[in-house]
Parts: structure tokens; sequence; C-alpha cells
């Protein structure tokens, strides 16, 4: 043990890793456990709590975007990978701890280019990080925004309706003698409406009575006629016996020229002829009797 005390002085020169890549691997190994314990289930629930304001907010961009980040999220290194991540890294740097020949002239190649690898990947995380609080102003910005236009949306409601209010009672107060004089107007025509119903009940009355008159008149009309149709065929049977008489008369006028003729004969046919002429009075008489009635009753049949 003692030689071998004795001994490391001697070797320590070859079995220091070289300080660059110690310290790049430290540094990676901060930021690891940086993003390890910032990028917890908190950022699950700060998303939804992100997207819960975008949904409420008016933007329906920003939803489309949240899902996008969230992807990026899903597909970023979780606690696990991270954990797994750290665990190579602590490796690796055991690794370059150890003596190994050829290394006091520069880092591993391959390993320089792993480390590259995971510095990129860190530098991604640390990118969706700041692109995370971006959004998360963005979003508080819609909210606002959101409420604002709520409030102006209220406003403008309050206003329309107090408008709305005024323009009623200025029209109430401007048109309210108009109004009343339309009223009025729209009364007195109604009276008179009234009015006039009563005249055409009236005159629906006289028109019911003239009919009635017009029947009774038409009928006597009727009557009159028949009357005088017998009349005038008993004037005509009686012409006609008139005629024949003189036709007889005639026909024996040179017999009677020869001889007198008989003081009876010429009797009968003067009170023939006074007969016909005072049943052809008569008639007319009643004739025209008739027709006074008949005319008297259509002139007092509208008024009666």
């Amino acid at each position: 043990v003692a030689a071998n005390a004795a001994g490391t002085p001697a070797d320590a020169p070859a079995t220091e890793p070289h300080p660059e890549l110690l310290a790049r691997v430290e540094a990676l190994a901060e930021q690891i456990n940086a993003i390890s314990n910032a990028p917890d289930p908190s950022i699950a629930a700060r998303l939804d709590e992100l997207a819960s304001k975008v949904e409420a907010g008016p933007g329906p961009g920003l939803l489309a975007r949240l899902d996008q980040l969230s992807s990026r999220l899903d597909s970023t290194p979780d606690g696990g990978r991270l954990s797994e991540m750290e665990a190579r890294l602590g490796e690796l740097a055991a690794r370059a701890a150890e003596p190994v020949a050829g290394t006091a002239s520069g880092p591993d190649p391959d390993t320089a280019a792993r480390l590259d690898q995971l510095a990129e990947r860190v530098a991604s995380v640390d990118s969706i990080t700041s692109q995370l609080a971006q959004l998360n102003a963005r979003v508080s910005a819609q909210a606002e925004f959101g409420t604002q236009l709520s409030s102006l949306r209220d406003r403008i409601s309050q206003l329309h309706d107090e408008t709305e209010e005024r323009r009623a009672a200025a029209v109430a107060a401007t048109d309210d003698a108009d109004l009343r004089d339309r009223v009025n107007a729209i009364a007195d025509r109604i009276a008179a409406t009234e009015g006039l119903a009563t005249q055409i009940a009236q005159l629906a009355e006289r028109v019911a009575a003239t009919d009635t008159t017009t029947r009774q008149a038409t009928e006597r009309v009727a009557v009159v006629e028949q009357r005088l149709n017998a009349v005038s065929t008993e004037l005509a049977n009686q012409v006609g016996e008139l005629g024949r008489d003189i036709d007889g008369l005639a026909a024996h006028s040179n017999e009677l020229a020869k001889s007198s003729v008989a003081d009876d004969v010429i009797d009968d046919l003067k009170s023939a002829q006074v007969k016909l002429a005072a049943e052809q009075a008569r008639y007319e008489i009643a004739f025209r009797e008739d027709l006074a009635a008949l005319a008297e009753q259509v002139r007092r049949g509208p008024t009666g």
C-alpha cells in the first residue's frame, strides 16, 4: 500500500482527465438536473391551465398552437429519460476519471460528439421552456383581452338600452298630442260608422218592404192583365157578333130597300149598340180604376 502510495505522484499526470471534458460534463449534469427538476408534472398542470384559459379566450388559433407545443413536449425527454441521461453522463464522467492512455492530448471524439448532441437537446428543451413562458404570457394577455371585450360588450348593451328608453320617452312626449287627435278622429269615424250602420239597416228594411210591395203590385198587374184579356176577348166576341149582324143586314139590304124595315128590328139594333157602348165604357172605367189603384200602391210602397 505504501508502495502504491509512493508511486502515485509519479502516475498523477497520466490519470488526470482532460479539464475541458470534465467542465463540459459538469455543465451538462447541472443543466440536466435543472431540467429534471423544472419540467416535472407541474408542466402538465400548467398546460391544462393554459388550455382552459385559451378555451375561455376569444382566440381559436391558440388551441392549435397549444396542441403543437404539447406534442413537442411529449416528444421531449421525460423524467425517466433524463435520469437515464444523467446516469450515462455520470458513467462517462467516471470513465473519463479512469486512467486512459493517450487522453492527455484531448477528449475522445465519440464522447465529444455525444456530449454535443446532449448539449443540443438541452438547448432545445430550454427553447421549449422559453416558448412555454411566452405562450403563458400571451394566454394571460388573451384572457385579459377577453375580459375587456366582455366588459365592452356589456357597456354597448347598456348604452343601447338607454338609447332605446330615451327614444321611446321622446316619441311619447312629442307624439302624445298627435296620437290623442288621431284617437279622437277614429272615435268620430266609429260613431259615424254606427249611424251609417243604422241607416243601412233601415234601408234594408225599406228594401224588404219595397220587395213585398213590388211583389204584390206585380200580382195585381197580373190580375188586371188577366181581366183586361178577358174584357178584350168579350168585347171582341161582341164586336164579332155585331159585325155578323151588320153583315146579315147588308146581305138583305136590297130587300130592306124594297120593303120597309120593321120598327122592332131597328129598335133591337139600337139597343144592341147602346148595350155594347155601355159595356165597353164600364170595362174601360174599371180598367182605369185598377190602374190608378196600382199606381198609388206603387207610389206609396217605398215610403210605407
